[in-house]
């Protein structure tokens, strides 16, 4: 069973990457050649100014689920 859903797992994960392939060639034969570049750059630029952001707040890192984060209800004074 569980062998199962690791198979459907993969094909879904290999299903979204191909589906996210065509739209990238789709907006490069819509844009010019530099397009790629300009995406990838972009890509690394905006991940990076979230390293630096999580790397200089430590606070503004997400943690755990939805269910265990604190609540300001829940605080004590």
């Amino acid at each position: 069973m569980i062998r199962l859903i690791q198979i459907a797992c993969i094909v879904v994960t290999v299903a979204i990457l191909f589906a996210f392939r065509q739209a990238f060639m789709s907006l490069q034969n819509y844009f010019s050649a530099d397009f790629p570049i300009g995406f990838i750059c972009g890509i690394i630029f905006a991940a990076a100014v979230y390293g630096i952001i999580c790397w200089i707040d430590p606070s503004s890192r997400p943690r755990g689920t939805a269910g265990q984060q604190q609540r300001f209800d829940d605080r004590v004074h």
